[in-house]
C-alpha cells in the first residue's frame, strides 16, 4: 500500500516540478484558482481518489504553469498523503 500512494503522489509531484519552471510573467489573479479548490476537495474527503488525482493532472497541464499558492497547495497535500492523513483509493 505504501508503494502505491508513494507512487501517485510521486506523478503530481513530477508535474508540479516540471511546471514550476514556467511561471507566466503577468498572472491573471482569481480569488481561488481550481488547483486549489481540488485539493481543498481531496483534504475534505480525506482521501484521493484517481478522479480528483486526473482533475488535478489535467488542470497542472492545461495551465502550464503552477502559482506560488498553487504549489504550496500540492505540496501540502502530498506530504498529507505520505504521511498517511489522506488515503490514496485506486
Amino acid at each position: 500500500m505504501q508503494s502505491a500512494v508513494h507512487h501517485h503522489s510521486k506523478s503530481i509531484t513530477s508535474l508540479v516540478l516540471s511546471l514550476s519552471k514556467h511561471k507566466p510573467s503577468i498572472k491573471i489573479m482569481h480569488s481561488k484558482s481550481v488547483i486549489r479548490n481540488l485539493v481543498n476537495r481531496v483534504l475534505l474527503v480525506k482521501q484521493l481518489t484517481p478522479e480528483l488525482e486526473n482533475m488535478i493532472n489535467h488542470e497542472l497541464s492545461a495551465q502550464g504553469y503552477i502559482t506560488d499558492t498553487d504549489y504550496e497547495a500540492l505540496e501540502y497535500l502530498m506530504q498529507a498523503v505520505d504521511q498517511g492523513k489522506i488515503r490514496q483509493v485506486s
